[in-house]
C-alpha cells in the first residue's frame, strides 16, 4: 500500500455549547492506493490554534476513525489527549483502507467554558509505518472555527409571558414528549433588546384539523393574526415589533409529539439609506442597500399593466394590482431573504422581486403575498444572477399610501466548498493551486490578478467539474510574471451563468512572509483579534480587502506589541474578507469571514 496524500478540512463550523461532548472540529481526510502490506496509522500531531482559550473550554481532545466513511461517527476511538498550548502528540493504532480514509478530532467543551470563545484545532503531521513515516497535510489549518455558545434556553408552552431574545421553544411536552388534550394556552414572547423576533420552525406535528397553533404579531390575542396552522406551518415567523402572541388549543382525543422552534432578535433595518420609490417601473430608483428599505406604496398607475405580463406573472396572477410602487437593486447573491413588515391599519401589501429589460416582459423570480393581509413575514427570490439588476414592486391590497419597511436577511455565497486557494513562487513563475470539496453546477473558474489589489485583469480559464462531491485539485503557472509581488483571486461561474468571487491571496517573490500571525476569532462578527508571537519591532500597516478588492478598513499596527483587536465592523457586510498585514520588507495575507 502506498501513501499518496493527506489533507484537514472543517466541514462543521456551527456553534458549539458549553458542556457539550464528540464536538467534531476537523476531518483528516487520508489518500492510498495498492493494497498489500497494508499502512497503520500511528501518531496525528495537532495544536489548538485558533481557539481563544483552549485549556479552559476544552476538557478533552479525541480523534475518531471511520474508515472510508465519510460521515462522522464517535464509535471507533483511535486515541484522546488532554487540551494543552503547543503541539499534542496523539498516539494510537489504526490500518488503513485503499481509497479515501477519514479521521475525525472532536473536542469535549468544557462546563466552565467561556459563551463567546472559539474553539479552533490545527493537524501538522500524520504519522504512519511506510516509508517515508512523518507526512505533512497538503491542508494543516483550514479557514473556520465554532464559536462556543451556551445552552438555548427550553421555553414550553403555557400560560406565561416571556422577554428574551434566544432560545428553544417547544409545546407543552418539551424535547421527548406529546402535548396533552384539552390544552388551552396563550403565551407572549417579547424582546428584551428593542429588536423584532424571529421563529424558526425546526419541527412541527400537531393532530390535523383538530389542535390549532395561532399566531399573532404583538403582546397579546388583540394583535394582527398571522396565521393559524394545524398540518404544517410557515419555516420562518417574524414580528412588526418585539413581541409575538402564540395561543395553542388541542381537543380532548389524540395528541402529538407538537413544535420545535429555534428564536432569536434580529435589526429591521434603519430608514433613510434608501430613495422613494416610483409609480412607474421606466423610473425605479437604484436602490443602495437591501437593507432598511422604508416607504408608501403608490397611487394606481395603468402605465405598468398596459401591454405587459405584469399581471399574470405576479404571485401566479393576483386578482388586481392595485396601488404598486417600484425599486431596483443589483444581487450581490444568487438567493436574497427578504423580511417584510408593513404598517396599514386596515390593508397590507404584497411584494414580487422580478428580471425585466424593458418593464414589458417580466419574469417573477419571489413572491410575497401573505394570507392575512397586514402580516409580517419572510420570502425568498431565488436564481438570481450576481451583478444583474432586478426590480421591486411593492402592491398594496387597496387603497394608497401604506407603510411598509422591507429587510434583507440573507444570501447565498459560493456554489463550490472551498477547502484552499493558495500559490507559491517557483522561479520566475507563479503556482497556483485551489481544491474543492464539492461543486454544484460549476462550469468553470477565471482566474485574474492585480498589482494593487483593486485592479484585477484576467489570465486564464479552468474547467470546473459541473457537479461532484469528492476532493479535486486544481492547478494553474502564472509564468514569468511582470512583477515580483501580485495579488490573485478567481470568479467561480455556474453553467447559468452565476458566477462569485474567490477570496484574495497576495503573492510574492522578493519579501518575507510573515509566519508567526495568528488572527481570530474567523468566522468573526463585531471584531477580530491579531497575535504575533513576539512584540512588533517596527510598524506594520494593515488592508482589508472584499471580493472585489475593495479597501473596507485600514490602519497601522504601532510597534511594541504582540496582540492587536481590530473593530468598528458594522457596516461592512456579511462575506468573505482578506487581510493583508505588511511593510517595506514582510507581508502576511489571511482569509477571513464575517457572519
Amino acid at each position: 500500500m502506498t501513501y499518496d496524500s493527506s489533507t484537514v478540512l472543517q466541514n462543521n463550523l456551527g456553534d458549539v455549547y458549553v458542556g457539550e461532548s464528540d464536538k467534531e472540529l476537523a476531518c483528516i481526510q487520508i489518500e492510498t492506493s495498492g493494497s498489500a502490506p497494508q499502512l497503520t496509522i500511528t501518531d496525528f500531531v495537532i495544536n489548538m490554534n485558533g481557539s481563544t482559550d483552549p485549556t479552559n473550554d476544552v476538557s478533552n481532545i479525541e480523534i475518531f476513525s471511520t474508515g472510508l466513511n465519510s460521515s462522522f461517527s464517535t464509535s471507533n476511538l483511535f486515541c484522546s489527549a488532554s487540551a494543552a498550548t503547543g503541539n499534542i502528540t496523539i498516539s494510537g493504532s489504526e490500518t488503513l483502507l485503499t481509497g479515501t480514509n477519514y479521521f475525525w478530532i472532536s473536542y469535549d467543551i468544557s462546563a466552565g467554558a467561556t459563551a463567546g470563545n472559539f474553539v479552533d484545532v490545527e493537524c501538522t503531521t500524520v504519522t504512519h509505518n511506510g516509508a517515508k513515516v512523518n507526512e505533512t497535510p497538503s491542508v494543516t489549518a483550514p479557514a473556520g472555527s465554532r464559536e462556543i455558545k451556551l445552552v438555548p434556553p427550553a421555553y414550553l408552552m403555557n400560560n406565561t409571558s416571556e422577554s428574551t431574545c434566544y432560545g428553544t421553544f417547544f409545546d407543552s411536552g418539551g424535547v421527548s414528549s406529546n402535548y396533552t388534550d384539552n390544552e388551552s394556552y396563550v403565551k407572549t414572547f417579547c424582546s428584551d433588546n428593542g429588536q423584532n423576533l424571529r421563529f424558526d420552525f425546526t419541527d412541527f406535528n400537531i393532530q390535523h384539523t383538530y389542535d390549532y397553533l395561532r399566531i399573532y404579531d404583538g403582546p397579546n390575542t388583540s394583535s394582527t393574526l398571522i396565521g393559524t396552522y394545524t398540518t404544517e406551518v410557515p419555516v420562518t415567523i417574524i414580528s412588526s415589533s418585539t413581541c409575538l402572541t402564540f395561543k395553542f388549543e388541542s381537543d380532548v382525543i389524540t395528541t402529538s409529539t407538537g413544535w420545535a422552534a429555534d428564536f432569536t432578535c434580529f435589526d429591521s433595518g434603519i430608514c433613510g439609506v434608501n430613495p422613494d420609490a416610483s409609480d412607474l417601473c421606466a423610473d425605479a430608483p437604484m436602490l443602495a442597500s437591501i437593507d432598511g428599505i422604508c416607504g408608501t406604496t403608490g397611487d394606481y398607475n395603468a402605465t405598468d399593466l398596459t401591454g405587459t405580463n405584469l399581471q399574470s406573472e405576479t404571485c401566479s396572477g393576483l386578482n388586481f394590482i392595485n396601488n404598486n410602487s417600484w425599486l431596483r437593486f443589483t444581487a450581490s447573491d444568487s438567493e436574497v431573504e427578504i423580511a417584510i413588515i408593513c404598517n396599514c391599519p386596515s390593508s397590507g401589501v404584497e411584494v414580487s422581486i422580478f428580471e425585466t429589460a424593458d418593464c414589458i416582459t417580466f419574469v417573477e423570480k419571489g413572491c410575497y403575498d401573505p394570507f392575512y393581509e397586514q402580516a409580517p413575514g419572510v420570502f425568498k427570490a431565488t436564481g438570481l444572477t450576481p451583478g444583474n439588476t432586478y426590480y421591486m414592486m411593492v402592491d398594496q391590497f387597496s387603497n394608497p399610501g401604506c407603510d411598509f419597511k422591507i429587510n434583507g436577511l440573507t444570501g447565498v455565497l459560493l456554489p463550490i466548498d472551498l477547502v484552499e486557494f493558495k500559490g507559491v513562487c517557483q522561479n520566475e513563475n507563479v503556482e497556483l493551486s485551489w481544491t474543492t470539496a464539492s461543486e454544484i453546477n460549476n462550469s468553470f473558474f477565471t482566474l485574474e490578478r492585480s498589482e494593487d489589489g483593486r485592479d484585477f485583469k484576467m489570465i486564464a480559464e479552468v474547467d470546473g467539474a459541473g457537479n461532484s462531491h469528492e476532493i479535486i485539485n486544481y492547478k494553474y503557472v502564472d509564468n514569468n510574471p511582470d512583477s515580483k509581488s501580485y495579488y490573485y483571486r478567481f470568479k467561480q461561474t455556474d453553467f447559468d451563468g452565476k458566477y462569485s468571487y474567490s477570496n484574495i491571496i497576495y503573492i510574492t517573490c522578493n519579501e518575507t512572509i510573515i509566519e508567526t500571525v495568528s488572527i481570530f476569532p474567523n468566522p468573526f462578527n463585531d471584531y477580530i483579534n491579531i497575535s504575533f508571537d513576539n512584540n512588533l519591532s517596527e510598524d506594520m500597516k494593515y488592508n482589508i480587502h472584499d471580493c472585489s478588492g475593495r479597501i473596507v478598513q485600514s490602519g497601522i499596527l504601532e510597534s511594541g506589541q504582540s496582540l492587536y483587536k481590530l473593530d468598528s465592523f458594522e457596516s461592512i457586510e456579511k462575506g468573505v474578507y482578506t487581510i493583508f498585514i505588511y511593510n517595506d520588507n514582510m507581508r502576511f495575507g489571511k482569509s477571513l469571514l464575517k457572519i
